[in-house]
């Protein structure tokens, strides 16, 4: 979607707004399993003397385009801006 040179469709962004909604449910798993139970593997790994670089938690980025639609919700920085796609109404 970003690189084309025309507006997203509304299927478009109703994939991207659906991907939103599923990453929010898949996030807490995904950090808990970088955060918890990778260090344990790393720990018998290190046992072992392998040495493998630890993960960063995940963070869902702010969806311009849904903390439009929803009032302003969302982080800060953004409320109020123009939607994520130039050309659409905000």
């Amino acid at each position: 979607i970003q690189g084309s040179s025309t507006l997203p469709t509304e299927d478009q962004l109703w994939q991207v707004d659906h991907a939103w909604e599923l990453m929010g449910e898949l996030l807490d798993p995904l950090n808990e399993l970088i955060t918890s139970r990778l260090p344990a593997l790393n720990a018998q790994l290190y046992a072992e003397g392998v040495r493998p670089k630890p993960g960063e938690e995940v963070e869902l980025p702010v969806s311009r385009r849904r903390s439009d639609q929803t009032g302003g919700l969302g982080d800060p920085a953004i409320r109020g801006a123009t939607t994520a796609w130039p050309g659409l109404p905000g």
